[in-house]
């Protein structure tokens, strides 16, 4: 199982940090700065769900993921903080780095730039073609005609362990330090989801870019039914998805 660590008595650092997705503070912890990350209030959403949303453990989950693929990212520790469940992020922007953010950067662009349009950013997807027309994702992907996705998708393919990624799913304790870390049905929820995600989104659009190409699927990672709808119980309704939310800034 994950330590899930006691930052109660950590110093502040002084530092403080933006964004749009909830409350940040800044902390001293084994002589780092770290960023430490709240969860949101669900007190304005309707139906039985938990006070506050996943949203720490999910910034923890998706990063080991992107780490297990190979890819640079930020250090993450799940903890504990004015007795709530909290991600931890060391901070990487010092002694000698600055991280600009996308507002600001889309400032000091034209309007004309490619992939800065406004018509570009006001749809669900933030990807855009060299003319700035928003694409989906899946499809631009499994039509092949991008050469680069194409290979990122082979190494997707090559690194994902549906596996893997269940063993650490299951490292995230329900329980710590008396309080809840996740919900009951967190676990289960998001292994379903993800690997109906693997084996009908990206295992397909892989089979039909390598039709020739033979590549058994684990049965770990097999749904062969289509996913049913989640037990109301344990979930909240489609008008409050937000009780198992994502990684954000």
């Amino acid at each position: 199982m994950v330590d899930i660590q006691d930052f109660e008595s950590c110093e502040t650092s002084g530092q403080f940090y933006g964004g749009n997705a909830g409350r940040k503070i800044g902390l001293v912890w084994r002589d780092g700065d770290w960023l430490v990350k709240f969860p949101g209030t669900t007190r304005n959403l309707q139906g039985s769900v938990p006070s506050y949303t996943t949203a720490p453990v999910s910034e923890w989950l998706g990063s080991h993921v992107y780490a297990a693929l190979g890819i640079p990212v930020h250090e993450t520790v799940l903890g504990i903080r004015d007795g709530r469940i909290v991600c931890a992020c060391r901070d990487f922007t010092f002694p000698d780095s600055r991280l600009v953010n996308f507002h600001d950067l889309k400032n000091s662009l034209s309007d004309d730039e490619p992939g800065f349009t406004e018509d570009a950013l006001d749809v669900r997807s933030c990807y855009v073609t060299d003319r700035g027309k928003p694409i989906a994702p899946l499809k631009y992907l499994a039509s092949g005609q991008d050469e680069e996705c194409t290979k990122a998708l082979d190494r997707f393919m090559e690194r994902y362990d549906p596996r893997s990624f269940h063993d650490l799913l299951d490292s995230i304790p329900s329980m710590s330090h008396g309080l809840t870390v996740v919900p009951d049905g967190f676990h289960e929820y998001h292994r379903r989801v993800c690997d109906y995600r693997y084996e009908h989104a990206f295992m397909e659009a892989w089979r039909e870019l390598h039709p020739t190409v033979g590549f058994p699927s684990s049965p770990e990672a097999s749904v062969p039914e289509p996913l049913p709808d989640p037990d109301p119980s344990v979930l909240p309704s489609s008008s409050v998805p937000t009780c198992f939310d994502g990684p954000g800034m």
